[in-house]
């Protein structure tokens, strides 16, 4: 264990330095010494390099044989969300014997913007649907899942319920940046955003977020009516 740590601070050495060659010497002698570490190494380098195919395959023979560490697990995790399959990712996490070994606030942290991110990769409406109920109370309450669930709802034609969930959890507790995405949501048939945003006005006259979705509502419906007129 002492040689394969020194193998890795060497090769760490020789890339602060720049020395490619010296690095990759390293690297060599470190997969003679330690398959597994220096696999993880070059994982990680190819997560880097954007190369999320590749990190998949260095790291399959250890997945296969359920031999894969933590640190391993999120970096296969960590490229499945880049390769668009974040879900693939998720899934991992709830298999036996694949705990990630996090303190809770990096695990909570992790899972969060792997959560985000299927959520932002949801072919269809169904499937964002099933994917946004099958979250915990306190994950739905969590900004970046609010965000990111209704971005792509008003993408695949779930306006409405975009801008209700929003509003609801704006209700719960105020916050700014929830109400700049109620905004620009597309207009759901029956809209009932700027009713919503209008009532919040007494509370929060000074909300600049509040002021801009007021804004763009009230234009919205202005050149809806002008529309109609025509």
């Amino acid at each position: 264990e002492s040689a394969t740590v020194s193998r890795l601070a060497a090769r760490q050495a020789a890339l602060r330095r720049g020395d490619l060659l010296g690095a990759a010497v390293q690297q060599a002698a470190l997969a003679k010494l330690d398959p597994l570490a220096a696999a993880l190494e070059s994982a990680h380098a190819l997560l880097k390099q954007s190369r999320p195919e590749a990190v998949i395959e260095v790291l399959q023979p250890w997945q296969e044989n359920r031999q894969l560490p933590p640190r391993g697990q999120v970096l296969r995790g960590e490229a499945l969300v880049s390769m668009g399959r974040a879900s693939e990712a998720l899934a991992q996490l709830s298999q036996p014997g694949n705990e990630l070994d996090l303190v809770p606030d990096a695990l909570a942290a992790l899972q969060s913007r792997w959560h985000a991110a299927a959520l932002q990769q949801s072919v269809h409406a169904d499937d964002l649907h099933q994917r946004w109920l099958g979250l915990s109370g306190r994950e739905r309450d969590d900004q970046e899942l609010l965000l990111a669930y209704s971005r792509r709802a008003g993408e695949l034609g779930l306006e409405a319920e975009a801008a209700d969930t929003l509003a609801t959890a704006i209700d719960r507790e105020w916050n700014e940046t929830l109400v700049r995405q109620l905004g620009l949501l597309p207009a759901a048939r029956n809209d009932l955003r700027l009713d919503r945003a209008q009532a919040w006005l007494a509370a929060h006259p000074a909300s600049p977020a509040l002021a801009l979705a007021l804004g763009r509502l009230l234009r919205a419906r202005q050149q809806l009516g002008s529309a109609v007129e025509v």
